[in-house]
């Protein structure tokens, strides 16, 4: 099957339950799915920044602990978010590795806690709000998807996207 007929195929069956969580799922399955797809980004981002296997298994359970610590309270959750990674190295300090292992895996936690914890926020605000935003993100994903294909001469970051292009990015970015 082409991979323009394969991801319409998949849009159009998961386009109906995506749409049915975010206007009919209770909150706390949005937030609970927003969980799991930033603990599977942050697997991803293990797997490309190839820091020690030992703080993944640490930041793991950090992030999941910030996610429900953080309805009870923010700063304390963005806390955890720094003491998971820095009590790794406490207890198995490498010093040669501190800082480049360290300063791969809080800025990934960081990031990814705020995008995707703000998911559920934007729903608790209004639930059109967080339709918008992802229409917006399919929107431009699917710009940047087929102006690259249509296109696309020169890589953006080939060796971490190889079919990425700067022309598939400047169509997704929009003018």
């Amino acid at each position: 099957m082409k991979s323009h007929l394969k991801r319409l195929f998949t849009a159009l069956i998961l386009i109906p339950p995506l749409l049915g969580l975010v206007f009919k799922a209770p909150l706390g399955l949005i937030y609970l799915i927003a969980a799991l797809c930033g603990g599977h980004a942050f697997r991803e981002w293990w797997e490309m920044a190839r820091f020690d296997r030992g703080l993944f298994l640490v930041c793991v359970p950090t992030y999941f602990l910030a996610f429900l610590l953080a309805f009870y309270n923010l700063y304390g959750a963005w806390w955890l978010l720094f003491l998971g990674p820095a009590l790794y190295f406490l207890f198995r300090f490498e010093r040669e590795r501190f800082w480049s292992d360290f300063g791969k895996a809080l800025p990934g936690l960081l990031y990814l806690f705020l995008g995707f914890f703000s998911l559920g926020a934007l729903a608790q605000e209004g639930r059109d709000y967080l339709f918008y935003l992802l229409l917006l993100v399919f929107v431009a994903d699917t710009g940047a998807y087929y102006g690259g294909k249509i296109l696309g001469r020169h890589p953006f970051f080939p060796t971490i996207s190889p079919k990425k292009t700067w022309e598939g990015f400047g169509v997704g970015v929009g003018p």
